[in-house]
């Protein structure tokens, strides 16, 4: 028996959310486990860990951690896991 891995091309964040909620797709790869998506997703162990990173204009100075960007204006995907850190 051979498993058929098609790849869905084009799709935002969201409209992939919508889709594997409808069950038109069936396996999102390297997701973030949040309560919200435990309701209609199934995870695994975890087999990667990937840090949150920041990307600065080269002027900016270095960053230690999050409060360095306070008073500071961040453009941040809306349903990125990310957004509750801010």
């Amino acid at each position: 028996m051979a498993l058929d891995l098609t790849p869905t091309l084009g799709l935002s964040w969201t409209q992939l959310i919508e889709q594997i909620k409808i069950g038109k797709i069936d396996i999102l790869p390297s997701v973030v486990k949040t309560p919200e998506r435990s309701n209609f997703l199934v995870f695994t162990e975890a087999y990667i860990t990937l840090h949150l990173v920041v990307a600065t204009h080269i002027n900016s100075g270095f960053l230690t951690d999050l409060d360095d960007l306070e008073g500071k204006v961040v453009g941040i995907e809306r349903s990125t896991p990310a957004k509750g850190l801010l």
